[in-house]
């Protein structure tokens, strides 16, 4: 069944990767990774036997990245199949795609033009406005935007290469010190918007069939960064979600991609799309929907008993990454209380992402 080898290159993005990883295991699927350097988190699993290269660089550079793609390609006689694990690798590969794909390396993601206009923030939140799906409101110019708001970089980058983040102001403090030290033109300004935090999760392929998947988030790190705790919904079987795949698929859109909607659950709206692997991959793992196997079936990996054999419901029910609160007090908690959170904490330890045979060391 196998006509590519997959590579995946490691250091970023792990606990997405881990979930990737005991996918393939539990498949018996080969697979090759390209560590990033001497202390990238998969030496410190069972995975590590897997590495076919260390790279000496942290920087993706062409030549050495091709260098080691070409040498384990001599050996494996096979074409490549990049695992699209991270917004730079992606951004990476596309931007040279011609170049690789000449070498035998291909990279399972849409057209860069595509790709970009829902990456992007700016782009997708007006896509997404011009097909009738709620945005958070905005303000014309940082000075007119009442606090808290956040600050959304228009585009991944800014012209000088760097890449942007978004940013959480909270106080009038906060916007002072924005002012003084960000580029205010590579940014646009919307309302915070509170309640409740889902992510909705798509693989979608070529012929457009969806395959789906939903949590409610209710840990977060500060700052609108990780989630270290969640359960899940049936969001994905919602008008809301449903509009999302009609403009997705109408697009010519295929591939992972994970959609953050925030607020009451009647009036939901859209925050940022990821079209990548994303950290709490291990949720979907352990559920009844792995989105991991369209994707290896799509590209003959594996095949439909392969997939369809697989899709058992596992122990694990929650989503938990206790290494991610590395400050217990300044999580942010979304319908959802630090009281509950004690009371139900065994539980939560039960389901640690961490705590399984793999991992050699925490």
């Amino acid at each position: 069944m196998n006509t590519k080898s997959i590579v995946v290159f490691s250091g970023y993005n792990n606990r997405a990767l881990i979930a990737f990883f005991r996918t393939l295991a539990s498949l018996d699927v080969p697979f090759h990774i390209v560590a990033s350097d001497s202390k990238d988190p998969v030496f410190k699993t069972t995975y590590k036997k897997h590495v076919i290269a260390t790279r000496k660089s942290k920087l993706l550079d062409k030549d050495e990245i091709i260098k080691i793609l070409k040498h384990f390609r001599a050996d494996s006689r096979s074409e490549l199949l990049v695992a699209p694990s991270t917004e730079s690798l992606n951004r990476f590969f596309l931007e040279n795609r011609d170049f690789f794909e000449k070498n035998g390396v291909f990279v399972p993601l849409v057209e860069k033009s595509l790709y970009e206009k829902i990456s992007d923030k700016k782009p997708f939140s007006e896509l997404c406005k011009s097909f009738g799906i709620p945005i958070p409101a905005e303000y014309a110019d940082l000075k007119s935007a009442p606090v808290p708001f956040v600050a959304k970089p228009k585009t991944y980058a800014d012209a000088g290469g760097n890449h942007l983040s978004p940013i959480l102001v909270h106080s009038e403090k906060q916007k002072k010190n924005f002012m003084e030290n960000e580029d205010s033109n590579s940014y646009y300004y919307q309302e915070f918007v509170s309640g409740g935090s889902y992510y909705l999760l798509f693989y979608i392929t070529k012929n457009r069939k969806v395959h789906k998947f939903s949590q409610e988030n209710l840990i977060q790190q500060p700052g609108g960064k990780s989630i270290v705790a969640a359960v899940g919904c049936n969001l994905h079987h919602s008008k809301a979600a449903a509009k999302f795949q009609e403009m997705l698929t109408g697009l010519g859109f295929h591939g992972f991609i994970m959609i953050e909607v925030r607020g009451s659950i009647d009036e939901l709206r859209m925050i940022e799309a990821n079209p990548r692997f994303w950290g709490p991959s291990q949720f979907f793992v352990d559920s009844s929907t792995n989105l991991f196997l369209p994707f290896l079936k799509e590209y003959g990996i594996i095949s439909d008993l392969e997939m369809n054999g697989r899709s058992n419901v596992s122990e694990f029910n929650r989503y938990f990454w206790e290494g991610g609160i590395y400050d217990r007090e300044s999580m942010d908690f979304h319908n959802y209380s630090r009281v509950e959170f004690d009371l139900e904490l065994d539980a939560w330890k039960s389901c640690d992402i961490y705590r399984r045979n793999d991992i050699l060391e925490s």
